[in-house]
């Protein structure tokens, strides 16, 4: 039986440099390519009224922001 490999992480968009955020909903991280917290933070409150769990993250070090 053959191992499963390991997911890779989408690429940054070409010629985009600094930090990127994604969320995390329902325990599965999503990419979204935000450049701000403040952007982030939006996004996951949209996505928290739909009634997700949902979490940023910063893609650069894959480490819970908020």
């Amino acid at each position: 039986m053959a191992k499963k490999k390991a997911k890779r992480p989408r690429r940054k968009p070409a010629g985009k440099a600094g930090t990127w955020f994604g969320v995390v909903i329902d325990g599965k991280r999503t990419p979204f390519y935000l450049t701000s917290i403040r952007d982030a933070k939006t996004e996951a409150a949209a996505l928290r009224k739909q009634g997700y769990k949902v979490a940023v993250y910063n893609q650069d070090t894959n480490r819970i922001v908020r």
